[in-house]
C-alpha cells in the first residue's frame, strides 16, 4: 500500500497545488475506496527532534459511508516520513527499527 502510493506520488509530482484521485482495496473492509491527495507545499516537521523541511500532502479517503483524513509528510523521494490520522487518533513515523523496538519511556536512537 505504502510503495504504491510513494509511486503515484512520483509520478503525479509533489508541487504545491498538485492534487490527483486513485482507488485502493481496503482488506479489513473488503471494499474499495476513493483517495484524494492534494500536496499542500514544503514545511518544517520535528521527527524525533530532528527537524526535516518536508512536503505536506493531504489524502482524503471516502470508503463506503465513512470520509476519513490523513495528512502525509514526506521527503524528497516520497518516502512518508510522518503521517499524522486524527480520525483514528494515530501519528505514525518513518524510524529506524532499533528506534521502533526500544521500551517505552527511554528511546534512544
Amino acid at each position: 500500500m505504502v510503495e504504491g502510493r510513494r509511486i503515484l506520488a512520483i509520478e503525479n509530482g509533489l508541487k504545491k497545488g498538485t492534487s490527483y484521485q486513485f482507488l485502493q482495496f481496503f482488506g479489513d473492509n473488503l471494499a474499495v475506496g476513493e483517495v484524494t491527495v492534494s500536496v499542500l507545499g514544503e514545511v518544517e516537521v520535528d521527527i524525533l527532534g530532528e527537524k526535516m523541511i518536508l512536503t505536506e500532502t493531504l489524502e482524503v479517503i471516502v470508503l463506503e459511508d465513512k470520509k476519513l483524513e490523513y495528512t502525509v509528510y514526506r521527503d524528497a523521494s516520497a518516502t512518508p516520513m510522518k503521517i499524522i490520522a486524527p480520525t483514528m487518533f494515530m501519528e505514525l513515523i518513518n524510524c529506524s527499527q532499533a528506534y521502533a523496538m526500544t521500551p517505552l519511556g527511554g528511546a534512544e536512537d
